[in-house]
């Protein structure tokens, strides 16, 4: 289980990379032109600024890693679970035998991380999320490949690595004071994670009684593909001024067609 943050120790895995970084197209914005293609909709153009090349969001019908879990609204009402509402979820494991593990994307904090780790200067003005509800310590992604220890989750997204070695990088790519604070500002921090045991995030993705007792069977979770962008949607126009369902939102308008429960087919 890759949940590294600072002060841990590297594994052997290696970042990005390999024959991925070789295909011309990487598989997910392949698979999503068929959906376009299969639901005759128009491939959705970019914003101007956005730094993205791609811009678009499907529903997919299984997990996956680098896939985001959008919280069933009907499931997440009131104490403790209201805290899941309206999330976004970026999965970055998944086996099914094994558990999963993933980070809110849409719980940031007034907190950046110079505020809980002064020794990360290089990182101190970036904004901490609440990435879930257990552990503890920093986690993180970003977009930098080679970060000794870090695994390529979706197309130019990374998950944990060592980072010290993330500074390092940060520091010869960068070359200027601009350059660095860009490259630094490419990393996502999350305070604490979600965690799911074997089999149990398969079962919230079936149709599912947890929830109002008198509520039709429905999943705690619609599961879609996204463009690797939008797991950093928000960091550039200062993602501590979003509300928290500005995510789940723009990926529901981004999608082709919403989920069944969601107003769709």
């Amino acid at each position: 289980s890759r949940r590294w943050g600072f002060g841990s120790t590297p594994c052997e895995a290696t970042a990005g990379g390999g024959e991925a970084a070789d295909q011309p197209e990487d598989w997910r914005s392949f698979r999503n032109r068929l959906v376009l293609q299969e639901n005759n909709v128009p491939e959705v153009v970019p914003s101007p600024g956005s730094g993205d090349d791609e811009d678009w969001a499907h529903e997919i019908w299984k997990a996956e890693p680098g896939c985001v879990l959008l919280a069933n609204p009907t499931k997440f009402r009131g104490g403790q679970q209201s805290f899941f509402r309206k999330g976004a979820i970026l999965l970055v494991e998944h086996d099914n035998a094994v558990g999963s593990v993933g980070f809110l994307l849409n719980r940031p904090t007034t907190f950046v991380v110079g505020d809980v780790a002064p020794s990360l200067a290089l990182f101190a003005n970036c904004p901490l999320h609440i990435g879930g509800p257990v552990g503890d310590g920093l986690q993180f992604i970003h977009r930098i490949p080679d970060v000794h220890g870090s695994a390529e989750v979706m197309d130019g997204v990374y998950y944990g690595g060592d980072l010290r070695h993330a500074a390092y990088l940060v520091r010869q790519l960068g070359v200027t004071r601009e350059g660095m604070a860009r490259l630094a500002a490419s990393f996502r921090f999350f305070h604490r994670y979600c965690s799911w045991g074997p089999g149990q995030l398969s079962r919230e993705l079936s149709n599912s009684t947890v929830g109002a007792p008198l509520d039709p069977p429905s999943p705690v979770w619609f599961t879609a593909a996204t463009a690797p962008g939008l797991a950093f949607e928000g960091d550039s126009q200062g993602v501590r001024e979003r509300t928290d369902s500005d995510l789940w939102n723009t990926i529901l308008r981004r999608m082709a067609y919403r989920p069944m429960g969601l107003g769709g087919r």
